[in-house]
């Protein structure tokens, strides 16, 4: 929703729609939010569950972190293509995905960042740094590693992605073997000689 520039039917624009309600989440006593994480494992029975989570490293100290946006604008690496623009516009190595992400601290893509490359290959010499420099509040971390939590819940809400994350690739893929079902079930019918008025996509969905 958050890519969207306005939403039907009010039109309305859909940060204001959807900002207010994120940065209540992130306030909220009672809601912990963990960004940039993925669980690794579930134990336990419903009412008694503990869960571990892992806290990617996103190279940045959470706690000094104030959002400034100065280490994006040092960041040399300004022409990645974004993915939260579909690919039609660039970001920086180390970046928010959008500017009303909540919270709004950035993460360092490890693969692009030039200081990691360079580490990747066995400099010696710091090929980079510039964000680190910039960072007046000495935020940026780049030896951070990942980190596991443990969580104890009572219940658990498991809800999937919506069909705008699929990679173009998987969307392309389920399109044409849908297509290539449909071209199939006309072939069938039109075989047998029926007059029938059912169409063949209804006989189809029917068998």
């Amino acid at each position: 929703m958050s890519q969207l520039s306005e939403t039907f039917p009010t039109l309305d624009c859909s940060q204001c729609i959807l900002t207010p309600r994120m940065v209540e989440v992130f306030q909220h006593p009672r809601i912990k939010l963990y960004t940039y994480s993925e669980v690794e494992a579930v134990d336990g029975y419903i009412g008694n569950f503990k869960v571990s989570i892992r806290k990617k490293a996103r190279s940045i100290d959470e706690a000094k972190c104030n959002g400034c946006g100065a280490c994006q604008k040092a960041c040399p690496n300004k022409k990645i293509l974004s993915e939260f623009d579909a690919g039609l516009g660039k970001r920086t190595a180390i970046y928010v995905p959008f500017p009303q992400a909540v919270p709004n601290i950035p993460v360092i893509d490890r693969a692009r960042c030039s200081y990691f490359r360079g580490k990747a290959k066995g400099s010696k010499k710091d090929l980079c740094g510039k964000c680190k420099e910039a960072c007046g509040r000495d935020a940026i971390l780049f030896d951070q590693t990942d980190t596991i939590v443990t969580e104890d819940v009572g219940a658990i809400v498991v809800a999937q992605a919506s069909a705008s994350t699929r990679s173009a690739k998987s969307r392309t893929a389920t399109r044409s073997a849908a297509m290539a079902s449909t071209a199939t079930a006309q072939c069938r019918t039109s075989s047998t000689g029926s007059n029938s008025s059912v169409s063949p996509r209804l006989r189809t969905h029917g068998r």
